[in-house]
């Protein structure tokens, strides 16, 4: 995702390139011009107008993302750590190495599906406009009429001259605009990858601190067998019955270290929780800010072009267009059903989490014990929630509403 942003012109900490103020210039000329367009538009033309409009908003999209390569490239650093708790160390199990295998796997999913999302949305608006213009000109030189560019669809449609509505110059135009939605696309997928990754490693941070206090439960389990295991059968018999036995002694050096062993490990998990939950908390509140732009341009965008998809597929008298339109829905969909889907998961991770604690056994557990649990009962309190400047939470009610 690095040298997708730094093809465009995008370095970490520097000033944007060449590539990134050629995109930014050429989104604002073309707004502008849409614009234009529907200034020349007749008051009847409704639905043409609404296709410009259309357009502006997807403009309005591609512009953010470019303008918001810091939150982006934040997301990216956050994944690129992921696995790296800042110095805090946990004792590895198979259990935790099974962890992180999935988690690896849904990271190399969510990069192909993304992958696959942006390629099939952009894809369409391409090829669509494309593959209508070459069918209307077929059509035209059947009839064995001269060519009329004037009805030829761009994927951004722009107003120009009547005298210059040639064909070598819509093509230059198409092949402008194909170069222009190749960056857009770049900067499209590692805004949701990196979104989306971290998300996921958030989520799996939390399953993390749910496996440790269950094995927490788990260890006391063992300890209390072993201890019964030498009580029975090992060298604590003795046939003097006092306290001063042989028996007696080695059962409490036994006891003592068990003990001693069992509460330092105890402190050093309890430890390690509170600061990983902490450290998940500050991170979920960095994603919200990162968030914060990028998916409410994002939420807004896929809104409006679903209503005009929709309009577009039932109203359009192109076949060709109406296909695209009725193609559109669905990558798009996607998108909004995959980030309100992350964000839900989170919350019901958070949840998992707050649930895990609850069932711990910690009633015959040290004081500082209930103490360090009452801190972390507190802090997990509020939800893990993604919501954009705070008018609206990302889950699946959400999507379902936008539905």
């Amino acid at each position: 995702m690095r040298q997708i942003l730094m093809q465009r012109g995008h370095y970490e900490g520097e000033k944007i390139g060449v590539q990134a103020q050629f995109y930014i210039v050429m989104t604002v000329i073309f707004i502008l011009n849409t614009i234009l367009d529907i200034y020349y538009l007749e008051a009847y033309q409704l639905e043409e107008k609404i296709f410009r409009f259309k357009n502006i908003n997807t403009l309005i999209c591609c512009l953010a993302y470019p303008l918001l390569d810091k939150s982006t490239y934040r997301l990216i650093t956050f994944v690129e750590n992921q696995g790296h708790n800042n110095g805090l160390t946990f004792k590895p199990t198979p259990a935790r190495d099974s962890l992180q295998h999935q988690l690896n796997s849904e990271l190399y999913f969510i990069n192909k599906l993304t992958s696959t999302l942006v390629v099939s949305t952009l894809g369409t608006v391409t090829i669509g406009p494309l593959a209508a213009a070459l069918f209307q000109m077929y059509l035209q030189k059947s009839a064995g009429s001269q060519i009329d560019v004037s009805s030829f669809a761009l994927p951004f449609r722009l107003w120009y001259p009547d005298q210059y509505k040639t064909v070598s110059v819509y093509f230059s135009l198409y092949v402008l605009q194909i170069i222009y939605i190749y960056f857009y696309s770049g900067y499209l997928y590692c805004g949701l990858t990196s979104g989306f990754m971290a998300l996921k490693i958030t989520i799996y941070d939390l399953k993390f601190l749910c496996l440790t206090v269950e094995e927490w439960d788990g260890e006391d389990m063992q300890k209390n067998n072993l201890y019964n295991y030498y009580a029975n059968y090992e060298n604590f018999d003795d046939d003097d019955d006092g306290e001063h036995s042989r028996g007696t002694k080695n059962k409490r050096k036994f006891e003592n270290d068990i003990i001693g062993q069992d509460l330092s490990l105890l402190k050093t998990g309890i430890d390690n929780v509170i600061k990983f939950h902490d450290m998940i908390c500050s991170r979920a509140s960095d994603m919200n800010k990162d968030f914060e732009m990028m998916y409410t341009v994002l939420n807004n965008t896929i809104c409006f072009q679903m209503c005009i998809c929709l309009y577009t597929s039932a109203k359009m008298d192109d076949i060709v267009l109406k296909i695209e339109n009725i193609l559109l829905i669905i990558p798009i969909a996607g998108m909004l059903f995959l980030y309100c889907f992350y964000a839900q998961q989170l919350l019901n991770e958070g949840e998992n989490f707050r649930a895990t604690l609850w069932e711990s056994n910690f009633i015959d557990k040290p004081k500082w014990f209930k103490s360090s649990m009452l801190i972390i009962m507190t802090r997990i309190s509020k939800e893990l929630e993604i919501k954009p400047f705070g008018f609206y939470v990302l889950n699946l009610r959400l999507f379902s509403m936008v539905l």
